[in-house]
């Protein structure tokens, strides 16, 4: 026994630097392979670096995007073009088009009338009143001094064909004043500024135009005659069933003439400067407020 303890000891002498040799060998290893390493970044960084600078794009078929995993970013342009069309192809409420379509001008009014559209007829009847000036510009020997201006009442009738917001057709009239008849027969055109039951409107009218004297008048004195141009601007309100009712106030002018009388039973002349013998003319004004009733179809 006490010969082999000196060889336990020389062997324990060598056994211990091998292991504490293998030791550090295993803790070097361990240190290389585990937890503890950290490879070389610097490719991967410089590509995600690189992936950031443009718009990300999807493959379907890969896990991977090219921009990177943190710093991908889809792009939403044909989502939101979806999103845009789907919101346009959304039907409007009844309200909704029915707005749009009359500030467009795209669609008429289906009551009839000046306010709908398409092809139709109409005649209204009218009546009003106003001061008729026959001589208000210039007068030459047309009428006796007494006749040339009066306030009265008119009415008249109005027939046309509709087509789309203007109605053209033919207008008779007839003025009563105190001093004389006013006739007028012509053609009227007539402009609805907007489709609905409610319409603003716009009238122009050309007509002839006679005038005969009552107050005063001398046993031969003739008719004077000559041309009539009205403007005149109004509402008309639909109220149902092609019916409609209005109002309009109208501005004229007249360019009256007369014929000589030369076999004039007397008497011929006044007394002063009006004289049957001699022609005679006119230019004159007028205004008119009417109101009126109708029915379209």
């Amino acid at each position: 026994m006490r010969r082999l303890l000196p060889a336990l000891l020389l062997t324990v002498l060598f056994a211990l630097p091998s292991a504490a040799y293998a030791q550090e060998q295993a803790e070097e290893e361990a240190v290389t392979s585990g937890a503890g390493y950290e490879p070389d970044q610097r490719g991967v960084e410089d590509d995600a670096e690189a992936g950031t600078g443009g718009e990300g794009t999807f493959d379907g078929g890969d896990d991977q995007s090219s921009g990177g995993g943190d710093t991908y970013e889809p792009d939403q342009r044909g989502i939101e073009e979806e999103g845009r069309e789907r919101q346009e192809s959304q039907p409007m409420s009844a309200d909704v088009e029915e707005a749009v379509s009359i500030l467009q001008g795209e669609s008429g009014y289906a009551g009839g009338g000046i306010g709908s559209s398409g092809v139709g007829l109409e005649f209204y009847f009218w009546l009003g009143g106003g001061l008729t000036g026959l001589d208000a510009i210039e007068g030459d020997n047309l009428l006796l001094p007494t006749q040339a201006s009066s306030a009265g009442g008119s009415f008249g009738l109005t027939l046309g064909v509709r087509v789309g917001p203007v109605t053209v057709g033919p207008r008779f009239s007839l003025t009563v004043e105190p001093s004389f008849l006013l006739g007028a027969v012509g053609l009227d055109a007539l402009v609805g500024l907007i489709r609905g039951p409610f319409v603003p409107t716009l009238r122009v009218g050309l007509s002839y135009a006679f005038v005969s004297p009552t107050a005063e008048a001398l046993p031969s004195q003739n008719v004077a005659d000559g041309l009539l141009v009205e403007l005149g601007a109004g509402f008309r309100a639909h109220v149902g069933a092609g019916f409609f009712l209005g109002g309009e106030l109208s501005a004229g002018y007249l360019a009256l003439f007369r014929d000589e009388v030369p076999a004039c039973v007397d008497p011929c002349t006044d007394g002063g400067a009006f004289d049957l013998r001699r022609p005679g003319s006119a230019h004159g004004l007028m205004g008119r407020l009417q109101i009126f009733a109708g029915w379209g179809f």
